[in-house]
């Protein structure tokens, strides 16, 4: 489809104002799979629930070499340290932290924090070097923009058009994407702007820039409006795109190099030497100034469910800010980082909850006996899928095809259960604590770590790997008043220690970036944990009725958390597979 551009812009927003964001932040966490602990023996549970997060939406900018409006003032000074997150800290099971991708300039997309891998240039010969990257609405694709102006589209994402044959001597710099995902923006170095399917064209910073260079486009909200950000830290605001203030006064010798809306109203801007600048609403939680370790920083990305963000330098390093997880890339850190390729962009993944009153099936080891098309058949939202053969450390054999069953919506489950017997040292060395000093309680915390790494290392094996993970906490028939079990339980009888087991599992799988929530009853879960309330979301079984949203109530809750996700058994009202509801 050919471009809808012009030269002849429309007139931009205009005005000036910021204070220089230099704080000095941003730790990366480093993750270490132990794969010491092995456990073993079969036995059918059931599993899986659900968590809600805050959806990305992008906002303001404007002018800033031209002076022609209010100023605004930034959200803080350079001189506060408090609002800093290290990019070590884990999230908290009461919130829904989203993944990331960063692609470098060979269009290889590496995923973080296990959202899903829809393809990259990696094997292929991108006709120019890749420039930028724009997810579709929902997550489930995005673009690649390479410098020449052609657009490559993976997972749910459409090519509306290429830039190529209107950019003459220029090149592409961005890509935003339209209101409902049907079209984008793409602009050039010399401010032009193309817009293609939906995307109406709404002006461009051409005759503005001057000597500058454009660097990136951000959409405004309901589409209906587009931000320019020139290398200068001047915004340029088009359509009902409000003006918040610009970096233009503050960088001094450095340049703007990303920029990026909060979820409501304002905007970040980010300069190579890793220096923030928030205006309107956007809070400022720190920056990577004087961390970068010579690399120059390159791109902010917004993670909706904190208001934070995270920054990555062309290395492949990322900080996050503001609560922002930093998550490892368990599908393959090496990948982005060890390229020569250097990295270009960063982009918040997908919401990994499920719609309420959407509807599905959880699936694992007993499915395995069957051909794969023996799985249940769509439709189907909600596609969970076990990691494990029952027990704790253990292998679901079938696991890469019930992922590829579940497709870009599965989330995961795994069993645990209290230390059967302790093997090859594997309970006695941990985060808890290492040797022959490593009582019940170290035990029964390593135990539960260990026994998640082990599940994080299969799936990433089998490239099954999800944002959301479920801890199936079941009694099973009983407890055992010996530790270890030797394998005759599932659980101990000591409530306690079993409370460490399931908090060593929860703090594993939070360190590595993944949502956590807990599928129980609230007559099970006592018994096994007593009084330990860790939060968050709740996948609840026992719904054998054709009204399922009447289980998602408090009156079924434990554990201080929420039911997301109700389900009922296979066996009952003569259903084949375990069915799911989404409260």
């Amino acid at each position: 489809m050919a471009a809808r551009h012009t030269k002849q812009a429309a007139q931009p927003q205009g005005g000036q104002g910021v204070t220089r964001h230099s704080i000095l932040a941003g730790r990366i966490a480093k993750y270490l799979y132990i794969r010491t602990c092995k456990e073993f023996k079969e036995l059918l549970l059931a599993p899986a629930i659900f968590v809600c997060a805050s959806m990305l939406m992008l906002t303001t900018f404007a002018f800033g070499a031209v002076a022609a409006g209010a100023t605004t003032a930034p959200s803080s000074s350079t001189s506060s340290t408090s609002s800093t997150s290290s990019t070590s800290s884990t999230s908290s099971t009461s919130s829904t932290p989203y993944g990331y991708w960063l692609v470098n300039s060979a269009g290889t997309v590496t995923p973080y924090g296990g959202v899903p891998a829809f393809g990259s240039l990696a094997q292929q010969s991108a006709p120019s070097p890749v420039v930028s990257m724009a997810v579709t609405p929902g997550g489930n694709g995005y673009w690649l923009l390479d410098a020449g102006g052609n657009v490559h589209p993976f997972g749910n994402a459409v090519e509306y058009g290429s830039a190529a044959p209107y950019l003459g001597n220029e090149q592409a710099v961005g890509i935003a994407v339209a209101n409902g995902g049907k079209g984008y923006w793409i602009a050039s170095n010399n401010g032009s702007v193309f817009g293609f399917g939906d995307a109406p064209y709404f002006g461009s910073a051409f005759p503005y820039i001057g000597n500058e260079q454009v660097v990136a486009i951000v959409a405004a909200p309901g589409g209906n409006g587009y931000w320019i950000l020139s290398n200068n830290g001047s915004v340029f605001g088009f359509g009902d795109a409000p003006y918040h203030g610009s970096a233009f006064p503050y960088l001094g010798n450095e340049q703007a190099v990303s920029m990026i809306a909060s979820a409501s109203s304002g905007y970040w801007i980010l300069s190579n030497n890793g220096s923030v600048f928030g205006f309107g609403d956007a809070p400022y939680h720190g920056s990577a100034y004087g961390t970068t370790n010579g690399s120059p920083a390159v791109g902010i990305a917004a993670d909706p469910s904190t208001n934070g963000y995270w920054i990555t330098t062309a290395n492949g390093s990322v900080s996050g800010y503001g609560n922002a997880v930093y998550t490892p890339s368990v599908d393959n850190e090496s990948q982005t980082l060890a390229s020569n390729s250097p990295t270009v962009a960063i982009a918040a993944g997908p919401d990994p909850a499920y719609p309420p009153g959407s509807t599905g099936y959880d699936i694992s080891w007993p499915q395995c006996s069957g051909a794969s098309g023996s799985f249940p058949q769509p439709p189907y939202t909600i596609a969970i899928v076990g990691v494990n053969d029952g027990w704790a450390g253990t292998d679901n054999p079938c696991l890469a095809a019930e992922a590829a069953w579940a497709g870009s919506m599965r989330q995961l489950y795994i069993n645990l259960n209290s230390p059967g017997i302790v093997n090859d040292n594997g309970d006695l060395s941990g985060p808890a604590g290492n040797g022959s000093s490593c009582g019940n309680t170290c035990q029964a915390y390593n135990y539960g770590y260990n026994s998640a790494e082990l599940s994080i290392a299969y799936a990433t094996k089998e490239h099954a790997l999800s944002s959301m993970w479920w801890l199936d906490i079941e009694t099973g028939g009983g407890c055992t008043s010996s530790f270890p079990t030797e394998g005759n339980t599932l659980w101990s009888c000591d409530t306690t220690l079993n409370a460490l087991t399931i908090k060593g599992a929860l703090d594993a799988l939070q360190a590595a970036g993944f949502t956590t929530g807990i599928y129980s009853t609230y007559l099970q879960w006592p018994a096994i944990a007593g009084s330990y309330s860790p939060g968050g979301p709740l996948w609840v079984p026992g719904a054998y009725t054709s009204d399922p949203a009447s289980h998602c109530g408090s009156s079924y809750a434990f554990a201080g958390g929420t039911p997301r996700i109700v389900q009922e058994g296979a066996g009952y009202n003569n259903l084949v597979y375990d069915e799911d509801y989404a409260c």
